[in-house]
């Protein structure tokens, strides 16, 4: 999927870290080379990161490879704040001159790593929230003392898992990237309707075959199933955050009929809805 280039306003140092306090999450679909840790404060909705479609909740702890695509979309019915601390720097920060060789290497592992998106978690992510926290107070020298430590946790770690499919590739040419925001910003708040490539097409000034053909390039799977993944993230929500019945969310994330909403969702999280529910109800 072709992506917005970010430029991203550093001062005189080659990291910065935000925070970020808006009504809703607004960026879109967009990509830079500077990696970034993006860690949420408040808000829910779904999170696009290369070809993987996820419900993302407050707690969440990204980190984000060079020129990696992604975006956070908040849910229609979003109340309150969507607030993030962002931490971007550049990898050329990271010369051997300025660590010692062996953590150099494992540092260097950890980004080629990150080049899929990580998602961490456990007591890893638990420190990087409380050092990214303490990090908007520091002066720059302190600062990247503790960005450091931050780096060499992490490529300690094994506490995250990959986000984007092993054989992600993205289009990096930014030419088109409002015809996909278009696409994203119309699914992202359509995906319970019957959506048909005709439709889509249309939107972007396509016919139905380009934009088949189209989409998949950027995207690396078809439309039909890349829809079924987003109705699939919403009922995965749905069955963590409410007691509705499996048959409710299967017509609120948009299904027609109950049988094939169990199928694909067998299919593509590896378990029946209700083992899913059971599953995350016992980890919280």
């Amino acid at each position: 999927m072709k992506a917005q280039l970010e430029k991203i306003p550093f001062g005189q140092t080659a990291w910065i870290c935000r925070k970020f306090s808006l009504p809703r999450f607004h960026y879109p679909w967009h990509f830079h080379p500077e990696l970034e840790l993006t860690l949420i404060l408040s808000s829910r909705g779904t999170r696009f990161v290369g070809d993987k479609i996820d419900s993302f909740k407050e707690g969440d702890l990204v980190f984000l490879g060079a020129d990696l695509p992604h975006v956070w979309l908040n849910d229609k019915n979003h109340k309150g704040k969507a607030e993030s601390i962002v931490l971007q720097f550049r990898q050329e920060l990271f010369s051997s001159q300025l660590i010692p060789e062996k953590e150099h290497i494992r540092i260097l592992h950890l980004f080629q790593k990150a080049r899929r998106g990580l998602l961490l978690g456990g007591r890893l992510r638990d420190n990087v929230e409380k050092s990214l926290t303490k990090m908007m107070t520091l002066e720059p020298i302190p600062g990247l003392s503790l960005f450091l430590e931050i780096l060499d946790g992490m490529s300690l770690s094994r506490e995250y898992r990959p986000i984007a499919s092993a054989g992600y590739e993205p289009l990096l040419n930014g030419e088109d990237s409002l015809r996909m925001n278009k696409v994203f910003q119309f699914l992202h708040g359509h995906f319970k309707e019957d959506i048909f490539e005709k439709e889509m097409g249309a939107l972007i000034g396509m016919s139905p075959s380009a934009f088949s053909r189209y989409f998949k390039r950027r995207t690396g799977t078809t439309f039909a199933s890349f829809l079924i993944d987003l109705r699939l993230s919403h009922a995965c929500k749905l069955l963590i955050e409410s007691d509705r019945t499996i048959a409710e969310i299967c017509f609120e994330s948009g299904f027609l009929n109950l049988s094939n909403f169990n199928r694909q969702f067998l299919r593509r999280k590896g378990c029946s809805p209700k083992a899913y529910r059971q599953r995350a109800i016992a980890l919280i």
